[in-house]
């Protein structure tokens, strides 16, 4: 028998499959599963984004240019609306009442559309944008965080200037367009970056030897076979699952498809991650390849406030619009080859999952493990895999310091609540979706915007009578009372929660510093552009 020419047509068969089809990212990604230790290309290595400092006086400045950018996903050249033409924004690193600084430039081309729109809750003018620091307790007027701006193709560099107040807290934060109509085309693009503010606990934990810093923007960028996203088809479900399940497209880290990190035995790094998709929920796990072992991720902060405490977890929730910060250390390895492990997303049943559809298992980075170790110290704040007291004490600390500089972050007793808000998400059919939040959809001449009083505190109650929704409100942060690793009660600071059909949750909100206009919306953010958002006034 002669087998040269089977061997032959299966390489030929290979070499035909379309690199954006979902054979050909099933290709890409077996290949990457599969690539030898010492096989590893240098471009597969973990990659932290680009950064931006502050200078010594305290300013950030820089440039922001929105043009479509050509780039590769899982071997796929895409050619999508980007930052500086990236597949991920450069990530600022700034300070407590340091000023941001960053001239918008709109490069994409012009609208096609030349007729104004009957309803403003249709998707639209997708390469008009704007710019919205999540998670930052920052003014929502003028040329701060305002998201109430449109910035045109060809018009003159807008002028951001963000000023952080004395004793903004510590943490991981993120930025985005928020243009109503195009927000979820430009963010699925990757039009997103990190804000970090670093206070006393990094000092803290670098002094302790927590050396490496990994900065994760988790994305879910659409795209179709000739790599453009240019309508909202991706968004939409069909045959039972998510369009974007059915794609086979993955989660990138930072525009990578996963990336390799390096640890070495021991080692402790601190991991920010950023949920920067709209499409699925991420039960983060890091689990040992051979037999499944699982490794704590022990989270130190959510949304970018510090807890005070150490939870340890096996399986991390991450929602659109969450972040943690985590430290994690590396099992000890004796082998003179490396030990790999997976950072992976857990299946998601589809009563827990964003879309209510059920999500599979994916690897999202494999994790190399070396004996070896160069580094000067280890970190000891941890002793036999558990947080040392030492660790406890420095996070106690920085807790205390945020709430003591920084008062909206003190606990909202039930003497201080002056009002009650109520915010219902629903999808009605009337006929076609409509997608509203207290029975109405968006518009930004709401005659009745959330109304909210300067220097007082509320209690607000959550529901949603369809589907599952992250609710997000821009300037201050909420505290909620969730289950902690032990199944304890635990009442933490965040600023997105997602929101299951039919079971309500009460959160406490107070409203300190800025007075202004700003948003309160679903982060599955084709229902925000579809009109669930509503307009909050916040006056003296």
């Amino acid at each position: 028998m002669i087998f040269t020419p089977i061997a032959d047509s299966a390489k030929a068969e290979t070499a035909s499959i379309p690199p954006c089809s979902k054979e050909g990212i099933a290709k890409y990604v077996q290949q990457r599963l599969n690539e030898g230790i010492v096989e590893i290309p240098a471009e597969s290595y973990f990659k932290n984004p680009p950064e931006i400092k502050s200078n010594e006086e305290g300013v950030l400045e820089t440039s922001l240019e929105v043009k479509y950018g050509y780039n590769s996903i899982a071997g796929c050249p895409v050619y999508l609306r980007s930052y500086n033409g990236q597949l991920v924004g450069p990530t600022l690193r700034v300070k407590p009442e340091n000023t941001i600084n960053i001239k918008l430039i709109n490069n994409l081309p012009v609208n096609p559309r030349n007729k104004p729109l009957e309803d403003d809750n249709i998707p639209h003018d997708f390469n008009t944008t704007n710019f919205h620091t999540h998670g930052l307790h920052v003014s929502p007027k003028e040329f701060s965080d305002n998201v109430l701006v449109s910035i045109i193709p060809n018009s003159n560099p807008y002028p951001i200037s963000i000023k952080l107040p004395k004793g903004h807290p510590g943490g991981t934060h993120w930025y985005h367009p928020h243009k109503h109509g195009s927000t979820a085309i430009q963010v699925s693009s990757g039009m997103e970056g990190a804000i970090l503010v670093e206070d006393q606990l990094d000092q803290d934990l670098q002094d302790h030897h927590v050396k490496a810093e990994k900065i994760f923007v988790f994305q879910q960028i659409s795209y179709d076979d000739n790599g453009k996203l240019e309508d909202y088809k991706g968004f939409g479900f069909g045959q039972g699952a998510s369009n974007w399940s059915l794609s086979k497209r993955r989660t990138t880290i930072n525009g990578q498809v996963i990336p390799v990190i390096k640890m070495q035995s021991g080692e402790v790094q601190r991991w920010r991650l950023i949920h920067g998709g709209i499409r699925e929920t991420i039960q983060l796990g890091l689990e040992k390849k051979a037999d499944g072992t699982r490794v704590k991720l022990h989270e130190i902060a959510v949304d970018g406030i510090t807890l005070g405490k150490v939870d340890s977890w096996d399986k991390l929730e991450l929602e659109p619009g969450y972040r943690s910060d985590v430290l994690v250390q590396a099992p000890e390895v004796f082998t003179s080859e490396p030990e790999e492990y997976r950072l992976v997303d857990k299946a998601t049943t589809a009563e827990n999952s964003l879309l209510k559809v059920a999500e599979d298992q994916h690897t999202l980075a494999r994790v190399l493990v070396y004996s070896k170790n160069t580094l000067e110290s280890l970190s000891v704040l941890f002793d036999n895999g558990k947080p040392s007291s030492e660790l406890l004490s420095i996070l106690k600390e920085a807790r205390t310091r945020n709430t003591g500089e920084h008062g909206y972050l003190r606990n909202i007793e039930d003497g201080e609540i002056k009002g009650h808000q109520e915010i219902a998400f629903n999808i009605f059919s009337r006929p076609g979706l409509s997608f509203t939040i207290n029975g109405k959809s968006f518009t930004s001449k709401d005659p009745q915007p959330v109304s909210l009083k300067l220097g007082t505190a509320d209690e607000w109650r959550l529901m949603s009578g369809s589907a599952n929704h992250p609710f997000h409100v821009h300037v201050n942060p909420f505290q909620y009372t969730r289950k902690d690793p032990q199944g304890g009660n635990e009442t933490i600071w965040r600023d997105t929660l997602m929101v299951k059909a039919n079971e309500p949750v009460t959160i406490r909100s107070r409203y300190e510093d800025f007075d202004g206009d700003f948003l309160l919306h679903c982060h599955i953010l084709d229902h925000e552009d579809q009109g669930m958002m509503k307009l909050v006034s916040i006056k003296k």
